[in-house]
């Protein structure tokens, strides 16, 4: 329980840095979230809802401080796991609606990343999709 307040103060100090425009210290903050969380998610216990949903939680936040610098494509890797993640807790539990919308919304970030790369076409095929899995959870 300690380990998992430590990082959501680690996620609220992000979220915080990042609102005032300090990308990079937040991306510190992010990338030590992800740090604590990898390691437990893939040796300790790797069907851990809980750990699954923060380390997704993570590939999305770093995800989106790189295409903020403008790196679509490490963004572009960065949102590529956290479609992955997302699915992977989908099939483990497809009642659970925050891992339906994480499915949905990790389309349209790769759309993001997409449509900055300049590739509009297969920018809006993520991005509609996306919005239409927002649409079948309701959010």
């Amino acid at each position: 329980m300690f380990l998992e307040s430590v990082i959501f103060s680690r996620q609220r100090l992000g979220d915080a840095l990042l609102a005032q425009g300090s990308a990079t210290e937040a991306m510190a903050e992010y990338r030590a979230i992800r740090d604590l969380c990898e390691p437990r998610l893939l040796k300790v216990d790797p069907s851990n809802f809980r750990w699954q949903e923060l380390l997704t939680f993570t590939h999305q936040r770093v995800g989106e401080v790189l295409l903020h610098d403008k790196d679509s494509a490490g963004a572009l890797a960065e949102f590529r796991t956290y479609l992955s993640t997302s699915e992977e807790a989908r099939i483990r539990d497809p009642s659970n609606s925050s891992s339906l919308y994480d499915v949905a919304n990790a389309h349209e970030k790769i759309g993001d990343a997409l449509r900055e790369q300049g590739d509009l076409a297969a920018a809006f095929e993520r991005i509609s999709g996306g919005a239409q899995g927002r649409r079948a959870v309701g959010r």
